[in-house]
């Protein structure tokens, strides 16, 4: 069984504690608190200053077995190519330590050596590294510190992860991970999770994608499963919703069912699962992200992509949008994109999808009273990317919270104040 979602619906109670010295990082670095409770850490997350990369933890139990499966990825990108005698090559540490309560009890430094023959091949959603690492352990609650480090730039990221390993027991049901790919997939939750058609990114439009669980109901009769799910946009709202029935299986029931996504604009999705049989229920939860919009999506969101679009578009371009009649919007809007495609022989657009994911990022992150792309800090975000570094002055005295945002390969820095001690951060001071 595999347990796998997003920090509202985990059921972990242990903890684990924090490294002491340990740096803050921006966006999922490591926590200054002394002690950290696992339920309280995310399944999934995203380190936001370079190197950006994702991690993700699944518990996984099997009949005699249980692990826990790290997923990390890194963007080709996001690493210091240097040349080489046959072409480019890159290298960083990737370390692991796993802690349960107060203690260390498993982990390890996985040494990485990149090479690609040339800096076409450091482009596109695919130009990336991808490793799963398994951890055999007992039910119990963990923490995993992910930490990159790469020697020769001096960068280093690091993210920590909660992980619950629940007890398989006669008599009772439990729901796996949730999955969200490609339809027409087949094999266990086990398996699924290193298809790379399972993903948590979709670049391209896609008119339906399919969503895949296990429900586990060892020593019970089960001739049918019911099955609720939800699904939300980034701010919450529900978006659609549906009940259906699967015939039960022996010990297992595998659950496949389709997700209409192609009115859904380019956004940051929640799917909200509820399993139910013999009177019992079990819930998990995941996130996926739309990069790519279909026709019907833009016309159904036209307005609202023109407000933010405004942070790269000249005016002429704006007008040209505002101007377009519903049946040339698509026309435009792509011939906008086009423009700004640096790499066209990838078959997609990079740009668009680099903006598109800085605008999710912004709304995730910065959002308090209105959405992060409407706040000063999602502003410059989207406009710069992430900075090189940042210096954070908390609240202290009759001082206000003060970050200040330092773009090294730009030769900018930019001050932002929280006036009101809500995390509503003005820019003060652009860039200098």
């Amino acid at each position: 069984m595999c347990r796998s979602g997003f920090p509202g619906l985990r059921a972990a109670i242990g903890c684990c504690v924090a490294f002491m010295g340990a740096p803050a990082l921006f966006g999922g670095g490591l926590m200054s608190l002394g002690v950290v409770w696992a339920k309280d850490l995310p399944t999934k997350a995203v380190h936001a200053t370079r190197p950006r990369f994702t991690a993700e933890v699944s518990a996984c139990v099997e009949n005699d077995s249980s692990y826990v499966l790290l997923h990390v990825e890194v963007p080709y990108r996001e690493l210091s190519f240097r040349r080489a005698a046959c072409g480019m090559e890159a290298s960083f540490d990737l370390i692991v330590h796993v802690l349960e309560k107060d203690r260390q009890i498993a982990g390890d430094l996985w040494p990485v050596r990149l090479q690609v023959s040339g800096r076409g091949e450091l482009q596109g959603h695919n130009a990336r590294y991808r490793q799963d690492l398994a951890f055999p352990l007992p039910p119990g609650e963990y923490c995993l510190e992910v930490r990159l480090s790469e020697p020769g730039s001096g960068q280093e990221g690091a993210l920590r992860l909660g992980a619950h390993l629940p007890l398989r027991i006669p008599g009772r049901i439990a729901l796996s991970s949730l999955l969200v790919g490609e339809c027409g997939l087949t094999g266990s939750i086990g398996e699924l999770r290193r298809d790379p058609r399972i993903r948590g990114e979709f670049p391209e439009a896609k008119d339906t994608l399919c969503a895949y669980a296990e429900l586990y109901h060892p020593g019970l009769e089960c001739p049918a499963v019911r099955l609720r799910w939800r699904l939300r946009d980034s701010r919450g709202e529900i978006l659609s919703e549906e009940e259906v029935s699967f015939p039960g299986g022996e010990d297992v029931t595998r659950m496949t069912w389709s997700l209409a996504v192609c009115d859904r604009w380019i956004d940051l999705y929640q799917l909200e699962v509820v399993a139910g049989a013999n009177d019992q229920q079990s819930s998990a939860a995941t996130s996926f992200s739309l990069l790519g919009e279909s026709a019907a999506a833009l016309t159904a969101f036209f307005c609202q992509s023109l407000e933010v679009l405004a942070y790269i578009a000249t005016e002429e371009e704006m007008q040209e949008l505002r101007m377009s009649a519903p049946d040339e919007r698509k026309a435009v809007w792509d011939a906008f994109w086009e423009r700004r495609d640096q790499t066209p022989e990838l078959g997609y657009n990079e740009y668009k999808q680099e903006f598109f994911r800085r605008v999710h990022y912004v709304n995730e992150t910065f959002g308090v009273i209105r959405p992060g792309w409407q706040t000063d800090r999602g502003r410059i975000y989207i406009i710069h990317g992430a900075p090189t570094d940042i210096t954070r002055n908390p609240l202290s005295g009759q001082e206000w919270p003060v970050e200040i945002w330092h773009y090294d390969q730009l030769g900018l820095s930019f001050v932002f104040i929280d006036r009101n001690g809500y995390g509503n951060y003005e820019l003060v001071r652009p860039g200098w």
